[in-house]
């Protein structure tokens, strides 16, 4: 949320108030995944079985986003989702990660934001 202010406030002429702001926004998170990419094989010996793994893990953040224009309702829009994954290599752990990767997808993800609203103010 801070984030999200700061922001607006540093990109714009927009100043943050506590009520009946020309615009509003609110968001949640709705997705956060997990998913293997990038597979590869391993071919099985006389010792092991043949394995598939993935040489690439793709974190993806799926933000629901509701948008309130004062000025001009025709702008503003409800539910509207906005994503941005990372990959990271597989063999490395993803906690080791995880803040690093969360931060990039979210800048990411608030430029999107940023320019879906004020874009055109």
């Amino acid at each position: 949320t801070n984030r999200v202010k700061d922001y607006y406030q540093q990109n714009s002429s927009l100043r943050v108030i506590q009520e009946n702001g020309e615009l509003q926004i609110d968001g949640v998170i709705t997705d956060y995944r997990l998913t293997p990419v990038a597979p590869t094989a391993t071919a099985a010996t006389a010792t092991t079985q043949f394995t598939n793994t993935a040489a690439l893990t793709r974190l993806t953040i799926i933000v629901k986003v509701n948008y309130v224009d004062g000025t001009d309702p025709k702008n503003s829009f409800k539910d509207k989702a906005f994503s941005f994954y990372q990959d990271f290599d597989s063999s490395l752990t993803f906690t080791s990660l995880q803040d690093d990767l969360q931060k990039k997808i979210f800048d990411q993800i608030l430029i999107d934001i940023f320019n879906a609203t004020v874009a055109n103010w």
